[in-house]
């Protein structure tokens, strides 16, 4: 699974090699130029705060059970310039360090809090640069690996051309680093088989746990991993034709075990193994799926009430208790019933095809057409390859992500769910269309225009990457048509929205109903609470007062029609995609028929 064939002319090989350096140096360069702009551009989306107070409770306690819902590992990262440099944080004197981030602002006002958060999170932001940078670097080698320069220059420009990758990798949330991290793991586990030497598999085990500390999805790649050894393993006897690569010998299982014991070990040390070797029935566990387990399955049945508990709840925990208590609340989350908005309509609960409609309406059309491209270079060389266990170890965990988080139709929110999966997609669909380089001329010319069409779409639509939809989808200003939530406003153009009022003094004090979590004041914004909906009659907007008001696409319309529809209304400006202005006139200025806007 190599790139050129065997009678390649050196000189002709050299060439290549050379290109794809300069032309992924171009593209990493302008990536991280990219992500470190949107750092100090875009505004504290929502989750960040949280994010940002919990890392700084870990370094100044040593204690990580804050915000369990996510590993400790991004934000950690995030804060840790913050913590070597001693940053100044606003702390009662009367509240012990151990206390929970809600409690370490008890007697101060919130704007202090918010103002610190707003000051620290461009720092912040800039030490998750380097999770990017690894994803990136990943695709490049291990694409090389397998297809040649050609398929590493390739899997390297999906991924730094990503909107999703662009807009997540100036967050300090666990997304890119997640997605990063698990194919760091998965090159290593290819590496450890091709090779199964023990500083191999030590390497894999590492980079294995510390996806595992990224974020709770990464736990899918232990039955991946699983699956691919065995499938090595019966290749390399029974069917040779599975295992082109053959290297330097079977992966026995042993080597296998201390894989797994090696990326157990980072959990537990990331932790300080507080709490490893609980028993399962000890722990306060609150999902359906962890109770079944411990057989403590009445809601009112208490951890120390021994008589619930099954022989699995005696079992001790091999992992930390606040790890199983996080992956214990992301659980529950799943099994809330929210109001889900895919193409235009509310839902009641989630659908089976929320995330596949979200790829189509937010993934570049580039990246479209390379995939389209990849579908026909497998026709070309036939489905058996798809079999082979180095493509793999790519389909799997891409495979698994997609169906667990499509699974999840309780609730369908966040298209970042999908971002674990991305690099292992990237790093197929390159390692596919160079099998099939040399045959079809069309390829050379094709895929640098699918880059080109990706570039050129990146580069308009900046820095709306959070917001992104394709021009099939309408672009940013349409997104509120597809999706909600942080797929279209996750707080992200505040910064945009008080550049704006700066520039129309007139508008001020403006009316909001904004996804935010800090208080405007922090941010300069000059603001009134909104009063009462908005509800025209006969064209006149009646119960509201005049003036200016800034909404945010996420409260353009509400679950089944129960709140205000501002959608019949002319917006006068749209920031970013994710706020619209209307302007509400004075019923003596309202004539029939009019509507919010110039």
């Amino acid at each position: 699974m190599t790139g050129p064939p065997p009678n390649a002319r050196c000189g002709h090989l050299t060439f290549w090699r050379s290109w794809s350096c300069v032309v992924a140096f171009c593209l990493l360069a302008g990536h991280v130029l990219l992500v470190a702009i949107s750092a100090f551009r875009l505004s504290p989306t929502l989750n960040e705060p949280s994010h940002l107070l919990s890392g700084m409770r870990c370094w100044r306690t040593g204690r990580v059970s804050t915000y369990l819902v996510n590993p400790p590992l991004a934000r950690c990262v995030a804060t840790l310039p913050l913590a070597l440099f001693h940053w100044p944080m606003p702390l009662p004197g009367s509240v012990p360090l151990d206390a929970a981030p809600s409690r370490w602002v008890d007697g101060l006002p919130r704007v202090t809090r918010d103002q610190w958060v707003v000051a620290a999170l461009p720092w912040a932001r800039l030490a998750c640069l380097p999770f990017t940078v690894l994803g990136a670097l990943v695709c490049w080698r291990w694409a090389s690996d397998l297809g040649g320069p050609r398929a590493g220059a390739l899997a390297l420009g999906l991924w730094t051309l990503s909107p999703a990758i662009l807009g997540h990798a100036a967050l300090i949330t666990a997304d890119v680093a997640a997605a990063s991290f698990a194919l760091l793991a998965g090159w290593r586990f290819h590496i450890w088989l091709v090779r199964p030497a023990l500083g191999a598999c030590v390497a894999a085990g590492t980079a294995l746990g510390l996806a595992l500390l990224a974020k709770f999805t990464c736990l899918l790649l232990l039955p991946c991993f699983l699956l691919v050894w065995s499938v090595r393993r019966l290749a390399a006897g029974r069917y040779p034709a599975l295992a082109p690569v053959t290297g330097a010998g079977n992966p026995p299982a042993w080597q296998l075990l201390l894989l797994l014991f090696v990326s157990l070990l980072a959990v537990n040390a990331a932790y300080g193994f507080d709490g490893t070797g609980t028993p399962l029935g000890s722990l306060r566990l609150r999902s359906l799926a962890l109770r079944t387990v411990t057989g403590r399955t009445p809601l009112d049945a208490r951890a120390s009430d021994r008589s619930c508990w099954s022989a699995a709840s005696c079992i001790p925990s091999p992992l930390p208790s606040a790890f199983v208590q996080g992956i214990d609340e992301q659980l529950q989350d799943f099994q809330r019933f929210n109001w889900t908005f895919v193409a235009g309509r509310w839902h009641a609960r989630g659908r089976w095809y929320y995330y596949l409609y979200a790829l189509i309406v937010k993934a570049p059309l580039g990246h479209w057409l390379t995939f389209g491209l990849a579908l026909l270079a497998l026709v070309r060389v036939g489905s058996r390859v798809l079999l082979q266990w180095q493509m793999l170890l790519l389909e799997a965990p891409a495979c698994s992500v997609f169906v667990a988080v499509s699974s999840q139709t309780s609730w369908n929110a966040h298209a970042r769910y999908l971002l674990p999966a991305a690099g292992f997609f990237f790093v197929w669909m390159a390692v596919l269309l160079s099998m099939t380089w040399h045959r079809f001329r069309t390829l050379r010319v094709a895929i640098p225009i699918a880059l080109a069409i990706s570039l050129a779409s990146v580069c308009y639509h900046y820095p709306n990457m959070l917001g992104y939809y394709n021009e099939l989808a309408g672009g940013p200003t349409q997104g509120h048509r597809h999706l909600r939530g942080s797929n279209t406003d996750w707080g992200q153009d505040l910064y945009a929205l008080r550049d704006w009022l700066g520039r129309h003094p007139h508008t001020l004090p403006v009316f909001v109903d904004l996804s935010c979590s800090l208080n405007l004041e922090a941010l300069g914004i000059d603001y009134r609470p909104l009063l009462d909906p908005c509800r025209p009659a006969a064209g006149v907007a009646v119960g509201q007062q005049p003036g200016w008001y800034a909404i945010s696409v996420n409260a353009l319309t509400s679950p089944g029609g129960s709140g205000p529809d501002w959608t019949s209304f002319k917006p006068v400006a749209k920031i970013g995609g994710s706020i619209w202005i209307f302007h509400v006139p004075p019923p003596s200025m309202a004539t029939p028929g009019a509507s919010a806007g110039p």
